[in-house]
């Protein structure tokens, strides 16, 4: 018989400070008392997730936002024949993976009616720059750095023995901020 009130009030006291402790509220909220001598509980409040001090909850209130980040970018540019047989260039710029920019540029090249599309130059995070020289060849560069992709481009095109390499033109697929 002491067995069983010994147990008995071991049961009590457990629930009794637990029910204390979290009082008629749901998951999330703790009680709040009456401080005016009143006595008792009047409402519950939604446990911080924060440093605030208080009772310290598991944040159900305040969710994490998700953080801001760079995003990759990638592009290509590829060289094919047009009707006429002229060199032609088909290319994009910031997409979000080099598989899809691949992707894209056989997908353009068969929509102009270009042939014989080959990927000359993949880029990812930087410029890439284009030159032609005077038999209508194309040269490329690419580089974070405008000026540096710009410059290989020109190298490029000076090192196959073109006396004239013009400026074609630029593309910008540097990595893009996201924000939230």
């Amino acid at each position: 018989m002491k067995l069983f009130i010994k147990l008995g009030v071991l049961i009590f006291t457990f629930f009794g400070i637990n029910a204390y402790a979290e009082g008629n509220c749901p998951q999330g909220y703790y009680p709040v008392y009456n401080n005016n001598g009143g006595g008792g509980q009047v409402g519950c409040a939604p446990m911080s997730g924060g440093n605030g001090g208080g009772h310290q909850g598991g944040g159900y209130n305040n969710p994490q936002k998700p953080k801001s980040y760079w995003a990759d970018s990638y592009g290509a540019i590829a060289v094919g024949k047009n009707e006429k047989g002229e060199n032609v260039l088909s290319y994009n710029k910031q997409i979000s993976s080099q598989e899809l920019a691949d992707d894209t540029i056989f997908f353009l090249c068969k929509t102009l009616k270009y042939t014989d599309c080959k990927i000359q130059i993949r880029f990812r995070n930087s410029h890439a720059i284009i030159v032609k020289d005077e038999n209508g060849m194309f040269y490329f560069g690419a580089n974070e750095n405008r000026d540096k992709a710009a410059e290989e481009a020109i190298n490029e095109c000076k090192s196959n023995k073109s006396k004239n390499c013009e400026f074609v033109g630029s593309l910008d697929s540097t990595a893009r901020y996201i924000r939230y």
